[in-house]
């Protein structure tokens, strides 16, 4: 969870910018809200606030939900902020894990859970970085599916990689 602790995107015509900043404890943990103006291009700071109030929010606690760390934050179109909440690692190795983390979408305005759901015994992974050239053909003689069913399209496929390179 330590990784993704920011987003980006787009709420209604704005362009709105949501961050994790992390304490020492996952209660010290903070959430800041922005969103840019324009003309002008300036950042406006629309919320900010202890992750404690979010387990405070009108139907947290209803929910059963864990007060615990948070994490992925995601904007909906409409504004509402999601995020993942762990919940407890039951495992003592990774052969035996057993965890169940509930995504949250919360109404940050008017501080009620919108909507959550469980996700039970998951792996996330860290971030995958491809060395270049990876998804280029390596062997010349074979010929790719995406060749024979939609060669035209290889075709735009194969000079979009060759001007990333």
């Amino acid at each position: 969870m330590k990784k993704v602790t920011r987003t980006i995107a787009c709420v209604g015509d704005s362009i709105c910018f949501v961050c994790i900043h992390r304490g020492k404890h996952h209660a010290d943990d903070s959430v800041t809200m922005w969103t840019l103006e324009l003309p002008g291009g300036q950042w406006k700071n629309e919320a900010r606030f202890p992750v404690g109030e979010l387990w405070r929010f009108d139907g947290f606690k209803e929910a059963g939900l864990p007060e615990a760390k948070v994490g992925y934050p995601l904007l909906t179109a409409d504004g509402a902020l999601c995020l993942v909440v762990t919940g407890q690692f039951l495992g003592y190795s990774y052969s035996d894990v057993s965890s169940v983390d509930h995504i949250c979408t919360f109404d940050v305005r008017n501080k009620r859970l919108l909507w959550h759901g469980s996700v039970h015994d998951h792996a996330f992974t860290e971030t995958v970085a491809f060395p270049p050239g990876f998804f280029q053909r390596k062997h010349g003689s074979r010929k790719r599916k995406l060749d024979e069913l939609h060669p035209a399209q290889s075709v735009r496929l194969a000079v979009a990689c060759r001007k990333r390179s």
